[in-house]
């Protein structure tokens, strides 16, 4: 690896998230859209825990622990599972390479809890649990943390298009959220 391992699983962080994106555009069932994030967060997270300080493991277990609940729901997805796998493989490639394993995680974890935090409208929960994790994974972490990343990771998919960016109309694409009944 010739990149220094943070900006190496940096790069290979966002190369997975467009994927994850791709495939969460291409769900139109709100449900199965909570379910696929449910899986990558649960994946991730319990990557996590096995490197995390005793109250960042307690918060993640329980952010899981809240995840947990829509298993039964999580369906196969061959492009979505082998994206997770590769990315997985990426990390512990990058780990074997770095002293501060868990900040590397840290940085995977941070970023989908952030997508989560401001993509899930209808799970009130899971984005105030993915905002304490948020607040104690990062000092600079605030109310508008969640958003600001996850608007600059959709801008980022959008800059090749020539039509004007409409942020509203961007959160909502991905966003676990019925306009129509509200849930």
């Amino acid at each position: 690896m010739k990149k220094e391992p943070k900006e190496y699983i940096s790069q290979k962080l966002n190369v997975f998230i467009d994927e994850f994106l791709s495939e969460l555009g291409k769900e139109q069932d709100l449900k199965s859209r909570k379910s696929m994030f449910h899986k990558v967060l649960l994946v991730f997270l319990g990557i996590y825990s096995c490197f995390a300080e005793s109250e960042l493991y307690a918060e993640s277990k329980n952010l899981m622990l809240h995840f947990l609940s829509s298993v039964g729901d999580i369906q196969r997805n061959e492009n979505l599972d082998s994206a997770i796998q590769d990315l997985v493989a990426q990390m512990y490639f990058a780990m074997n390479t770095s002293e501060d394993k868990e900040s590397l995680i840290r940085m995977i974890v941070f970023k989908l809890m952030c997508l989560y935090a401001t993509l899930a409208v209808s799970d009130k929960e899971g984005r105030i649990i993915c905002n304490q994790l948020g607040k104690e994974l990062s000092e600079k972490w605030d109310k508008s943390t969640p958003e600001i990343v996850t608007l600059s990771v959709l801008k980022k998919r959008e800059k090749d298009s020539k039509l004007p960016i409409n942020e509203c109309e961007l959160l909502e694409q991905f966003s676990f959220w019925n306009k129509k009944t509200g849930s």
